[in-house]
Order: C-alpha cells, then sequence, then structure tokens
C-alpha cells in the first residue's frame, strides 16, 4: 500500500493514475487481464516500488529560529496527460542563509473530454491557487507573501485580463484566480526551470530520490528578488482564442402608431388607441389578439 498524504512521490504516482484511467477507458473490468502494453507498464511500476524505500523526504522545513522573511512559492504545468502543482516553503534568515524545501504537491489526471492544453495549464493553475491558499492558512503565511509560477504565456496573459472578457470556462477560473490573488502575484518560469513539470510526466523512482529541483526548487529563490526571472507576457493570436467574441446589434424601434396597426384590417379595430385607458391596456390586448 502507498500511502503519500503530502505528495511528496507525485511524480511517480501520476504513472500508475494515468494508467488507471487508460484501463478505464479501455473498457476492462476489474477481473479482466490487462493488454501487453499496459500490463508491460502496470509490472514495470510495482517493481519501482522497491526502490522508494531509499527516497528521503525533508521533514524539516525551518532550520533555525532566526527568521527573517517566510515566503510561499507555488509552480503548476500541465502535459496532455496530467496537470499538477507543486509548493515549496522559502526561509531567509537574519545571517544570510536561505533555506527551500518542498511542502506538499497534487496532480490530477487529463480530463477525458478533449481538452487543450492552454485550458488544462489554467485547470493546474486553480489547482495551484487551492493548494497555495491551503497550506498558508495552515502555515499561518499573508497571502500577500504568495507567489504563483507558470510556464505558459496563455494563463499569464488571460490573468492579467478582466474574467468576464473570456468565454465561460476560462471565465469562471480566472475569477476564482482574481477572487485569491493579485496578477502581480503570477511570475513566469522556463518549462525547463519548473519542478511541476516532474509530476505532470511523470518519473521513475530511481530519478524522483536524486532529483535536487524536485526537493529543494530552483536555486534563484535562494538569490535577491532582482535577479528572479522577468515576467514577460508573449501575446500571440492563439493566446486570445478565449477572448469572448464582441457582438453588436442594430434594430430599428418603431413608433407606438407603426406598432400596433401591423394587423389584419378585421382585427385593427380593436386595437384602436381610444378604446383603452393606458398604453399598457392596449399593448396587452394586442399581445392577446397575436
Amino acid at each position: 500500500m502507498l500511502f503519500d498524504p503530502m505528495g511528496f512521490l507525485e511524480p511517480y504516482v501520476i504513472w500508475a493514475k494515468i494508467l488507471l484511467q487508460e484501463m478505464w477507458t479501455s473498457g476492462l473490468d476489474w477481473d479482466d487481464p490487462l493488454d501487453q502494453n499496459q500490463a508491460r507498464e502496470a509490472k514495470k511500476w510495482f517493481e519501482e516500488l522497491t526502490e522508494l524505500s531509499e527516497v528521503q523526504a525533508p521533514h524539516c522545513l525551518q532550520l533555525n529560529s532566526d527568521v527573517e522573511t517566510v515566503t510561499l512559492h507555488t509552480f503548476t504545468d500541465a502535459s496532455g496527460d496530467a496537470y499538477g502543482a507543486a509548493t515549496y516553503i522559502n526561509y531567509k534568515y537574519k545571517g544570510g542563509t536561505v533555506s527551500t524545501n518542498l511542502v506538499t504537491s497534487k496532480t490530477r489526471v487529463a480530463p477525458l473530454s478533449a481538452t487543450s492544453i492552454p485550458r488544462l495549464e489554467l485547470m493546474g493553475a486553480v489547482l495551484e491557487l487551492r493548494l497555495a491558499l491551503s497550506i498558508a492558512k495552515v502555515l499561518k503565511i499573508d497571502q500577500n507573501l504568495l507567489t504563483f509560477w507558470s510556464d505558459s504565456m496563455h494563463v499569464l496573459w488571460w490573468i492579467q485580463i478582466p474574467s468576464c472578457s473570456f468565454r465561460p470556462l476560462v471565465a469562471n477560473r480566472i475569477g476564482e484566480i482574481h477572487d485569491s490573488s493579485s496578477p502581480t502575484q503570477w511570475c513566469h518560469v522556463r518549462t525547463d526551470q519548473n519542478p511541476a513539470d516532474l509530476p505532470t510526466r511523470g518519473m521513475s523512482a530511481t530519478e524522483l530520490k536524486g532529483n535536487k529541483m524536485w526537493w529543494k526548487g530552483l536555486k534563484f529563490l535562494s538569490m535577491p528578488e532582482d535577479t528572479w526571472p522577468k515576467t514577460e507576457i508573449d501575446v500571440t493570436a492563439e493566446t486570445t482564442l478565449e477572448v469572448r467574441k464582441k457582438v453588436r446589434t442594430t434594430f430599428d424601434v418603431p413608433d407606438k402608431e407603426s406598432v400596433l396597426f401591423v394587423l389584419t384590417p378585421q382585427v385593427t379595430w380593436c386595437l384602436c388607441p381610444s378604446r383603452y385607458s393606458s398604453w399598457t391596456r392596449l399593448l396587452r390586448a394586442r399581445a392577446w389578439v397575436h
């Protein structure tokens, strides 16, 4: 049995999640035999379980009590198979020492319905936000000290725009992001520097135990903030596909007399304005006649 409530092993666990989804979509019942590819992947995953005993997760997040500042950094990424997020805590001490450690991570397999990569990355950003807020609440870290990282130009550009500008799926998720964070808290990171890329494509237990980026985060988090990667959003035609199209409708408003007397001569006599005490009564009579 694999018990990993903190998500330290998500790059390895997501491998099994994706495999289970493939089994389910192929229509297998619980006692049906697997095909050759599925059986080979499942066997390989179970063989890796023995390597997990050598994986050491950092339990102590804070080195000492001389803390000067504490910030929370959460990364997200998505692939065609899964999306996920990983949260790191960064302590800066009075002596100039800096420590960064993985706090938790979470992954989800991509939905079965056809979903574009930008939308999956946006779903990952929402997961990232929720994960960071829950950790900040437990560790009593102010929300203004949270930083969110993504390698998706689509998501970063969408976050800069009012949610009402987008189609419903994107608008609802951007609205949730705006409710709990500021666009200035969202930053860009290159894909090869994004630790959340690891749980979206999967890793073996052997690769996981020696991966410093996964356990300790990125090196630049230990450096002054002015040396961090600059967020320069590149807007392309593909980036704007989710923007709600603006439709302008024009119509002519006829005057009251022309509205009233468009019926046949046989019924027009009963709608003579002089027969009614108010405009509302006249409209009701016309509606009833129609």
